[in-house]
């Protein structure tokens, strides 16, 4: 491997074989999704205490509820950027890697030349923000392989047909 090339950061790469993209990882909205989802519940128990809660809650109340709060969305914060450090996808000329897990780590490798079809899945908010969901449809296989929250879904689609193709054809027919 040439200097110019880059090295995988999450798996150590075979003999003869290179990275097609750098190594990915989960889009960056995972990040937000702890903030919402504690910040909704606040406005909800807020408009609700303040509707019906007979007394007005004091001062000290109100600040320990903000930072009990703000210290569960710092929580589930860490958590969703643990699980963003710790999930790569690599593609390379040969092989699709998948890596997750904080405490129990699992990977997943896929052979390029047994995927057989790739979808994509995204939401309004993922078409809009470059993000989606991709599942490989592998030969010999009963489950697809999915990978969720990846950047720029449609790109990676289109790499991986085109790595795919080229090494079910033999090098003789390029």
């Amino acid at each position: 491997m040439s200097e110019a090339e880059p090295r995988s950061s999450a798996t150590n790469l075979l003999p003869d074989e290179s990275l097609v993209v750098p190594t990915l990882h989960k889009h960056w909205i995972i990040l937000v999704w702890p903030f919402v989802v504690p910040a909704g519940a606040t406005v909800v128990i807020a408009i609700l205490v303040e509707l019906f809660a007979p007394n007005p809650l004091d001062t000290q109340t109100r600040a320990l509820l903000s930072l009990a709060v703000m210290v569960t969305a710092l929580l589930f914060a860490l958590g969703a950027w643990l699980v963003r450090l710790t999930s790569s996808l690599t593609l390379t000329n040969q092989r699709v890697i998948q890596q997750e897990g904080v405490i129990r780590r699992s990977s997943n490798v896929i052979p390029v030349d047994r995927i057989q079809d790739i979808s994509i899945k995204q939401t309004l908010t993922g078409r809009l923000l470059n993000y989606g969901d991709i599942e490989i449809d592998t030969a010999g296989v009963v489950a697809n392989e999915v990978f969720t929250y990846l950047p720029d879904p449609e790109t990676l689609r289109d790499r991986l047909f085109v790595v795919s193709g080229q090494r079910r054809r033999p090098a003789s027919d390029v």
